[in-house]
């Protein structure tokens, strides 16, 4: 990595260029992540952390990560302590962690060439608003990785500072918090360790482009001034191979060790492969495949509005751009352009060893389920690596084009994305909204079971049980309710009344599927359907999963003669308006505890409200009231007017013509000879 003389003599006015790049930074650092910040809400693995805080205190998310990443435990108590259930603290703690970072590495950049502002700052921009990584929305989960990842970059920064330092105290304060910052990334996520590759990197080129020496030579002044570090670094990895045990299984350094002992050979190949695909993966398909992925779908309105904010950004660097070039800043940049092979050498090579870890940890990144997430700490190589290869290959025109052109793609990509989750925390709250109107309260030990809609389906059953728990037994240091995702393996679990123990994050406890109740939601215009096996009542837009696991759902267990519980709005906002679907929980509520005055109550309330379903199986509460008072003319012009299909038909239909009568084991004669004559079209008995 041979560099010329050093570039220290900065340009006349470099320090107003320096400023308007880095106030040019915040700007679209601010234009990527901001909007819609304040729509953002918990998911995923944020839910077991809240749960645990909120119900058990602090002390159990330290108790939770001391499986795993016990230091990352520690900064989650310290920051809920701190920002306690409110979504937008932790996003914003979240921006604000990764826009240090970002700072950091445009300070590290401005000290290593000074004399490029315009690409300096093309390549901030790109670290900072990479688009394959998706998890910003994710604030509570990620926080702690844009932290250790920040501190990382910081330690970098600080690195530099020692060397270039004049005075020893100088280099011993710079290379001691430069020690500090880099332990605290490790020690919050243990990838991050393929930073130190960088480092060394760094070493090499500033030393080299300074005081040039014998390649020997320079592998010794290196080594010596890297040892800090890597010792530093040792202490770590003796503490995570030797001294600290992993119970997880995901992060057991055993399981790994078994792996490649087994077949060392086969797993050195395998690595090497996924190495090749990944380096592709993030170098190059990172800027398109999220977008694509994002926006396949995408109505006009959101994919307009993110192709005006990527323009814009883009015409704010190219208007920088223009701006350097009629003050002759351009002119001396292009003067000379050795910076660049350095900076490609230091790109590529970078994203290679951050890439190891993960990789060597048996992970691999994916543009779906979160595995984008393995991206992170790759994205001051790719920076690197695309800027300088922009500067060795493209004219000054096509190159600021190139840059500008990756804006828009990179803004595009997240404004959508932040839409894809504003989406993903609406549907929550409205779920767990409609769930508390149908059911007061649910019984001790309920197995619940959440179908949410395509899209947006639920990975993990605290994402589950921790939103339940919070609603149903506030504050109590329990999982009460318990619970597990429904797909067809579970699905079968809940046929056959499985009991199941489950350890989860240090949270303990027994399902009995024999207590399961399906929640389901299609989202295609219908309400959320708390399932019944004593009333089938599955809906054209229905999963045939649900379907499949309806028919053992004990509804039974949700405990009546009590009001909707209170949902703390800090988390779940405030009431949605109360329409269709409210009547529609209400209704059915009031239909399971036989309240036949207060659902005659809520029928005329529809009625006279001129509201309605788009599925008729949401009718059949009101049916059965209208068919209760003897309003027979009044149920069948309903069932009339409906705009069901064959499908639909056939599905409320099927437990209604089954001999054995399974499946309406809750409905009265009255209603069963209604359906089969109005509905099924079939003779009343």
């Amino acid at each position: 990595m041979q560099a010329p003389a050093a570039q220290t003599n900065k340009p006349a006015g470099s320090r107003l260029a320096s400023w308007l790049g880095l106030a040019l930074v915040v700007l679209v650092f601010c234009m990527a992540y901001l909007p819609l910040i304040d729509q953002l809400g918990y998911y995923k693995d944020d839910w077991h952390m809240i749960f645990a805080g909120d119900s058990y205190g602090s002390q159990k998310i330290v108790e939770e990560f001391s499986i795993d990443r016990p230091f990352m435990g520690v900064l989650n108590a310290w920051t809920y302590d701190l920002l306690g259930d409110a979504p937008l603290a932790w996003n914003l703690l979240a921006f604000g962690a990764r826009l240090a970072g970002v700072l950091g590495l445009y300070a590290l950049l401005r000290l290593l060439w000074p004399r490029q502002p315009l690409a300096v700052t093309s390549m901030t921009l790109l670290f900072a608003v990479y688009p394959g990584f998706l998890q910003q929305p994710n604030a509570a989960t990620f926080q702690n990785h844009f932290i250790g990842y920040s501190a990382g970059v910081i330690s970098l920064l600080l690195t530099v500072l020692a060397l270039r330092a004049p005075r020893l105290w100088q280099k011993i304060l710079w290379t001691g918090l430069a020690l500090l910052t880099m332990l605290l990334c490790v020690f919050i996520y243990e990838y991050m360790i393929g930073l130190e590759g960088i480092r060394v990197f760094l070493i090499w080129y500033w030393t080299q482009r300074e005081a040039p020496l014998p390649w020997k030579k320079q592998i010794w002044r290196v080594l010596k001034l890297w040892l800090p570090y890597i010792a530093a670094a040792g202490v770590f990895v003796f503490w995570r191979l030797f001294i600290f045990k992993s119970t997880r299984y995901a992060t057991s350094t055993g399981v790994l060790a078994e792996k490649y002992l087994s077949n060392p050979l086969g797993a050195l190949v395998q690595l090497g492969v996924d190495t090749l695909r990944d380096l592709f993966e993030v170098i190059v398909l990172g800027w398109f495949v999220p977008l694509y992925q994002l926006t396949v779908n995408a109505t006009p309105g959101p994919w307009l509005a993110s192709l005006a904010l990527g323009l814009a950004a883009a015409a704010a660097l190219i208007g920088y751009a223009v701006w350097l070039k009629r003050r002759g800043w351009l002119a001396q940049e292009e003067q000379t352009r050795a910076w660049a092979w350095p900076a490609v050498i230091i790109g590529f090579l970078g994203v290679v060893v951050t890439m190891l870890p993960v990789l060597a940890a048996d992970r691999s990144v994916y543009y779906n389920n979160q595995f984008d997430r393995y991206t992170l700490q790759a994205t001051v190589g790719v920076a690197l690596l695309i800027g300088g290869g922009a500067a060795l290959t493209l004219r000054p025109r096509a190159r600021t084009i190139l840059w500008s052109a990756l804006l828009v793609l990179a803004l595009m990509t997240h404004y959508n994305n932040i839409q894809y989750w504003k989406q993903f925390w609406t549907i929550q709250q409205q779920f767990w909204w409609q769930v508390s109107w149908r059911a007061p309260q649910i019984e001790a030990d309920t197995v619940l079971m959440a179908y949410l809609p395509s899209g947006y389906r639920l990975a993990e059953d605290y994402e589950i049980f921790s939103p339940a728990n919070l609603i149903y037994y506030p504050g109590v240091a329990n999982t009460t309710l318990v619970a597990e995702v429904l797909n067809p393996e579970t699905a079968d679990m809940v046929a056959a009344g499985d009991v199941s123990d489950r350890s989860i994050r240090t949270f303990n406890f027994t399902r009995n599927f024999s207590q399961a109740l399906i929640i389901s939601w299609s989202g295609t215009g219908s309400c959320v359907h708390v399932q019944d096996a004593q009333r089938l009542e599955i809906s054209s837009a229905d999963d045939l999963v649900v379907a499949r696991a309806a028919p053992y759902s004990q509804a039974e267990r949700i405990e009546a003669g009590e009001d909707s519980p209170s949902l703390p709005q800090q988390i779940f906002g405030t009431e949605p308006v109360h329409g269709w679907c409210y009547h529609y929980q209400k209704a059915s509520l009031a239909r399971q505890n036989g309240d036949w005055a207060e659902l005659s109550a809520l029928t005329d309330s529809v009625l006279q409200q001129n509201l309605a379903p788009q599925y008729l199986v949401e009718w059949l509460p009101f049916l059965e009231s209208l068919v209760h008072d003897g309003k027979i003319d009044q149920a069948e012009e309903i069932v009339q007017n409906s705009n069901a299909d064959e499908r639909q038909r056939q599905l409320i239909c099927t437990p209604y013509l089954d001999d054995n009568g399974a499946g309406i084991g809750a409905v009265s004669p009255e209603m069963a000879a209604f359906v089969r004559s109005n509905i099924c079209q079939t003779p009343a008995e």
